[in-house]
């Protein structure tokens, strides 16, 4: 059963109820509050589960991402290694480089 965890829903809870939480997410107060009247039964945010599980679509744009993110570090690194000898204004070239890959 989801609930609203407002404060005044939370007084409103039969003493010895349990309730499964995150605390790493929860509100300190909140916490508290459902700490002094029930049963804390700690685990990870069920959405946060699911949101870990990727269809076919999502895992192939990652590969793409991948992919391409590794093309541009080996186009830059064989620019800096092209260019590493020429000292003038090597700094502001190799910025310029990397913002443009």
């Amino acid at each position: 059963m989801i609930m609203d965890l407002s404060l005044t829903n939370l007084q409103k809870l039969p003493k010895e109820s349990k309730v499964y939480l995150d605390h790493n997410r929860v509100n300190f107060k909140i916490y508290n509050e459902i700490n002094d009247r029930c049963e804390i039964e700690k685990g990870v945010n069920i959405t946060t589960r699911l949101k870990t599980i990727k269809n076919d679509t999502e895992i192939g744009n990652l590969r793409n991402c991948q992919i391409r993110d590794g093309v541009a570090m080996v186009n830059f690194l064989h620019w800096l290694d092209k260019n590493v000898n020429n000292k003038k204004n090597y700094r502001n070239k190799c910025c310029t480089k990397a913002d443009g890959v």
